[in-house]
């Protein structure tokens, strides 16, 4: 089968993130004007009016190629000055101004692990050990537990495609998105979202949902494709995070960073969560990692 052409815009963005909306949106306006892949390649998916009916698979593979061939010179761009802006920017942006050579904080060539996590923190986002883990182990291609600025941009798009989540959580998400999506339409709506929440145990409110909404909801439809779910699902993420870690740095001992075993119960009930005895028993002290794997367990 085809991709239907005027669902081109919408197939690079589910592939490589919101933050190629933009190409994408103009590669489509470019097939659907008869400026496609190669005139000879589109001839048998030509309508009466002579305009691209469907996209075959091997002519997606080329558009997916400008795409991240596009999102790569937007990245290399100008990153001579880091302007510092708040980390809700658009990460590709923030990347464009400086990502690479701020990272890079030793100025070696390479990113490290460690300078990865603090640059990530520093444009709004909780870099977790074992989400920067995965993605670090699926770019760093040559095992040198540093990342040139190729593995740095694939890094980025990895992040920015799963919003910061292991690929296990984001396919958990679908599969919530999918069941909630009854008539099979690709989005939910904000009602619905408030139901989707109370099935996955959180507690937010309905004016947090509505704030949460407006902030992703980019055509004001009042209605969410799986991208803008995900996103939002970063946004609430993040602020559940920040809680967390407010609690941690109450909690943590100065000498050596960590939260003493005998204060976990403590901590966590300012957290409004409570651990079976058996749990906190098995638990050394904890760093914030540590601490966030057993709020999330509670």
């Amino acid at each position: 089968g085809e991709l239907p052409a005027d669902h081109l815009a919408d197939a690079l963005v589910q592939g490589f993130g919101a933050h190629v909306t933009d190409v994408a949106q103009g590669l489509e306006s470019q097939l659907m004007s008869g400026q496609g892949v190669t005139k000879s390649s589109l001839a048998t998916s030509l309508s009466n009016s002579g305009k691209p009916e469907g996209v075959s698979f091997a002519e997606f593979l080329i558009f997916a190629r400008r795409t991240r061939e596009a999102a790569m010179d937007k990245l290399k761009g100008d990153y001579r000055s880091f302007s510092g802006k708040e980390g809700d920017q658009d990460m590709l942006e923030v990347a464009a101004q400086g990502g690479f050579a701020v990272a890079d904080a030793d100025g070696n060539g390479a990113v490290s692990e460690a300078e990865l996590r603090v640059w990530l923190k520093n444009i709004g986002y909780t870099p977790l050990k074992q989400n920067l883990e995965e993605m670090f182990a699926e770019v760093d291609k040559d095992g040198s537990c540093e990342l040139d600025f190729n593995e740095f941009f694939d890094f980025m798009l990895i992040f920015m495609q799963r919003e910061g989540f292991r690929k296990s959580v984001v396919a958990e998400f679908r599969k919530t998105f999918d069941r909630f999506d009854e008539d099979g339409s690709g989005e939910i709506s904000a009602l619905e979202l408030a139901d989707l929440f109370r099935d996955l145990g959180y507690s937010a409110t309905l004016d947090e949902l509505h704030s949460f909404v407006s902030k992703v909801d980019a055509n004001g439809s009042n209605q969410l494709d799986f991208r803008e779910y995900l996103r939002l699902m970063r946004l609430y993420r993040e602020e559940e995070l920040r809680r967390i870690e407010l609690v941690f740095l109450d909690f943590q001992e100065p000498k050596t960073g960590l939260i003493h075993q005998t204060k976990l119960a403590e901590a966590l009930a300012a957290l409004n969560n409570e651990a079976p005895k058996s749990v906190l028993r098995k638990q050394k002290d904890n760093s914030f990692d540590d601490f966030v794997k057993l709020a999330d367990s509670c």
